[in-house]
């Protein structure tokens, strides 16, 4: 007696030897073609793109699917045929499986997340490994002026340079992503106070001191994780946290991470101030027009 799983659409075909049935359980079709579904969910042209912040997890979860989806018909077709057939080759079981529909039962369970999740891990890696650290003025309609040559120059105003020209105020900032790409403001170091809101106050139970934990800080230098998932999910990803790094124990791309707080255009401490950020910024853009000017 066995259990064979076959397509008419293509040559697919996986037998499977039972000794009774229906005593025997026949296992379950997700099982019989997990190999290929992993094969597909993980080469899916997805995998290649970079990507360093993540509020769209659910698109990310149905392009996935539907990608893998494609890749699999062209293996199965689109309808997969499950016999029990006795040892004198007569048929006494016999269910039609969609496809489509094996594919939704995983993508709305939590193996979705699963599946997902090791996507964007290597969509961020793929993030750190090609972006690069980019400086430039930022108009309050976004406009970023990153040629030196245009940047206007430099007012000391009390204890603040300020950059303006006929078409308004500048703001330095520093940020790491893709060439070419908008920056996202976790990856993105200026003047902005919203950098410096304390996110958490945290007290040493044996010699009393208080650290106030900023969301600068906790981006660059994260207590918990050594990303800051939370962040890097727009604070909408607890599920994927959960599912990705204490159920399946993932691993973060940490190497690729401190390279690039290593490699900084300014040297990052986690002890600083507002202020010692701010002034570390004002050096950099003050030093790199003297530079240009010389």
């Amino acid at each position: 007696m066995k259990h064979i799983l076959y397509s008419t659409e293509s040559d697919f075909l996986v037998e499977e030897k039972l000794d009774s049935f229906p005593d025997q359980d026949i296992r379950r079709i997700e099982d019989l073609i997990a190999d290929e579904i992993t094969d597909c969910l993980f080469s899916t042209s997805l995998s290649d793109k970079s990507q360093g912040f993540f509020p769209n997890t659910s698109e990310i979860l149905m392009e996935l699917f539907s990608l893998a989806e494609e890749a699999l018909e062209n293996i199965f077709g689109s309808v997969l045929l499950s016999k029990v057939i006795d040892d004198d080759g007569a048929t006494i079981y016999e269910e039609t499986f969609k496809l489509k529909e094996i594919l939704e039962n995983r993508r709305d369970r939590e193996q979705g997340i699963v599946d997902s999740g090791k996507v964007i891990l290597s969509m961020l890696t793929n993030f750190l490994k090609k972006g690069i650290w980019q400086i430039g003025l930022q108009r309050d309609d976004g406009i970023i002026l990153t040629d030196i040559s245009k940047y206007p120059q430099p007012i000391k105003n009390l204890n603040r340079y300020i950059w303006q020209d006929s078409t308004g105020l500048y703001e330095p900032i520093i940020w790491f992503g893709l060439k070419n790409e908008n920056p996202d403001e976790c990856w993105t170091l200026d003047r902005s106070l919203k950098n410096f809101d304390v996110l958490d106050i945290y007290e040493n139970p044996y010699t009393q001191k208080i650290t106030q934990i900023k969301r600068w800080n906790n981006f660059w230098f994260c207590s918990f994780w050594t990303l800051d998932w939370n962040s890097l999910f727009n604070y909408k990803g607890d599920e994927y946290i959960v599912w990705m790094f204490n159920e399946c124990g993932m691993d973060e791309p940490i190497e690729e991470f401190n390279n690039v707080r290593d490699s900084c255009p300014i040297n990052l401490d986690e002890n600083d101030s507002l202020e010692n950020v701010i002034h570390k910024i004002e050096d950099l853009f003050i030093m790199k027009q003297k530079v240009f000017t010389i």
